[in-house]
């Protein structure tokens, strides 16, 4: 049967950021925060800018190391604090706020930073207190002043040298009005042990760390599969009454590790751990390991040489393709996603800066996103999934009509039939004669049987059809 036209399955837009200037093409790690852009060059240096001030502000790295290499680039949520790291175990400080040149951190002398967990409670005068984490395994804890003041820096966790922090992630959770009961920190680690790590307890981060680190609480962790190289966690926080719940992803070869803890504030005594709720590691669509990966509510947004996809969380379909760069072009090694939690956006540093944006409103396209997949699949989960996010009749019956032409035009007309009896898009008198020129006799009955119970003293035509 003829198909109708459901909508467009374009998801985002991805668009060179100011395409005009040079600066654009020579990026080797960006950062976005507060609206903030901070953007690590080849030649160790950094370009400051935002939209509400578009000049771009490049400050210099004044290592007097040869030929010098931006490692890492660290950016606090509010968009002042930066924090750089070389290859070479050079740390340098920078306010963005502020006139100063960059400062060494001579207490963070000699350590490869890899992983930096910024403190939500942080201002753009100082950053609260952070925590640090080395490719030897170690995490510190520390704080930033823009003032100079290096306030402290201090060893609170070691796993095995051998170990590389390569995401971390902490919080301080308030179990009553003014009274700070647990902290909870996450952290994942690669070589040569593929975990994540999740510690809870005590009323600093310090203390929190010393009970782990006796043993008077035990470490919880959990071995995912798959190697490796360069894990990226991704991380969120909701507080619901009487509980907290994180939901997290992290980046590896076989998959994405996708995992939900609880920890319930209710109990008592406080539990020593949170809840796993769910663990599971989402499949590549592609057998490739990209690039990047953005977890969005609905979406796994993944970077590769030459593009980007977008693929379905929940089926693992591949809704949307994105070429980046023309030719034989790729993206660089050093290609990720970038998201300003602040502001809500996303970037993409392929080389070039893009901004992605939404092209259509999610919540009340995803329907037909889904719908289009499915009719040309044949995926009974995205059939499914299409249904749930149905906000009108209208929507509801098309989803009906799609699902049952895509079992009609492949011969399965009784499942066809079954569909066909519970939306309105074609007709009772078009559906029927449909399965009469094809000569199926039993879908048509199943079809009149099925409509039958809907239909009342006003359809008389559709009546006298079923009755003879």
């Amino acid at each position: 049967m003829a198909q109708e036209q459901v909508g467009s399955n374009c998801f985002f837009k991805c668009a060179p950021y100011r395409p005009d200037h040079d600066w654009v093409n020579s990026l080797k790690f960006v950062a976005v925060a507060n609206g903030t852009i901070v953007a690590a060059t080849f030649a160790c240096s950094i370009l400051i800018t935002s939209d509400s001030s578009p000049a771009i502000q490049e400050i210099h790295i004044p290592t007097k190391a040869n030929d010098p290499e931006i490692l890492k680039l660290f950016v606090d949520h509010t968009g002042s604090h930066i924090v750089v790291t070389l290859a070479n175990g050079e740390n340098w400080y920078h306010s963005a706020t502020a006139t100063q040149v960059p400062r060494r951190l001579t207490k963070w002398k000699g350590l490869v930073i890899k992983e930096i967990a910024f403190n939500p409670l942080g201002n753009p005068r100082s950053t609260n207190t952070i925590l640090v984490g080395t490719v030897c395994g170690c995490i510190y804890e520390a704080q930033l002043d823009v003032d100079g003041l290096d306030l402290y820096f201090s060893l609170v966790f070691r796993l095995n040298s051998m170990t590389s922090i390569s995401g971390l992630y902490f919080e301080t959770i308030h179990q009553s009005p003014g009274h700070t009961r647990v902290t909870f920190a996450v952290l994942t680690t690669t070589q040569p042990q593929n975990r994540l790590y999740h510690f809870s307890g005590g009323s600093t981060i310090r203390s929190l760390f010393t009970q782990h680190q006796s043993l008077l609480m035990p470490s919880s962790f959990f071995e995912m599969p798959g190697y490796v190289q360069n894990a990226e966690l991704q991380c969120s926080v909701m507080h619901q009454r009487g509980k907290v719940v994180w939901s997290l992803g992290v980046l590896s070869s076989s998959g994405i590790f996708e995992g939900k803890f609880e920890l319930n504030l209710d109990a008592s005594p406080l539990p020593p751990e949170p809840i796993v709720a769910r663990a599971r590691m989402w499949t590549y669509p592609r057998k490739q390991t990209p690039r990047s990966v953005s977890l969005l509510d609905a979406q796994y947004l993944l970077l590769y040489e030459t593009l980007l996809l977008v693929a379905c969380r929940q089926t693992g379909l591949i809704l949307e393709e994105i070429s980046l760069l023309p030719g034989s072009a790729y993206v660089a090694s050093t290609g990720a996603f970038v998201q300003d939690c602040v502001e809500g956006t996303l970037w993409l540093n392929a080389g070039k800066l893009y901004s992605i944006s939404t092209v259509i409103s999610e919540p009340h396209a995803r329907w037909s996103v889904y719908l289009q997949h499915a009719a040309v699949s044949g995926h009974e989960p995205s059939f499914d999934i299409s249904h749930q996010y149905c906000h009108s009749v209208r929507q509801k019956s098309l989803s009906m009509f799609t699902r049952g032409s895509y079992f009609f035009d492949n011969l399965n007309f009784t499942v066809a039939a079954r569909y066909f009896s519970i939306q309105n898009v074609a007709s009772f008198e078009e559906v029927a004669l449909s399965f009469i020129r094809t000569g199926e006799t039993d879908a048509l009955a199943a079809f009149l049987a099925a409509g039958l119970d809907t239909l009342n003293s006003h359809h008389k035509t559709q009546v006298a059809i079923v009755g003879t």
